[in-house]
């Protein structure tokens, strides 16, 4: 299967709370030579964990995401999101700060980190 096509029926799957389906058709997305469709799948896979609220398995995905050198502005809110949930603050701030560096009128990342700084 090719991976855009993966990522286009995960997004369906996601939409429609079947979350428990996403690591099957995204792992191997995950090993794309195209940093894109890894930063997506890792970004779907974190937030699918998070609905489950397993915040242990999102983390582990945004810290693998990380560790592979994903370093977009979608992987970076998502390290905030996901650090934040595990209360991380200083982790989830540092990487909502990197997002905004990038995009300094990025409205998630502004928000995630009005919110952050309110905890």
């Amino acid at each position: 299967m090719n991976y855009y096509v993966a990522l286009e029926k995960a997004m369906l799957l996601y939409e429609d709370g079947r979350y428990d389906k996403l690591p099957a058709l995204l792992l191997p997305v995950c090993t794309s030579s195209d940093l894109d469709e890894q930063e997506s799948a890792y970004v779907l896979l974190s937030h699918a964990a998070l609905m489950q609220d397993n915040t242990l398995q999102a983390l582990k995905y945004v810290e693998k995401a990380l560790a592979v050198g994903l370093s977009g502005v979608p992987i970076l809110l998502c390290a905030g999101i996901v650090f934040n949930n595990a209360e991380l603050y200083n982790q989830g701030l540092g990487h909502l700060r990197k997002a905004l560096q990038i995009e300094p009128r990025n409205p998630t990342a502004l928000t995630c980190l009005a919110q952050s700084t309110t905890v």
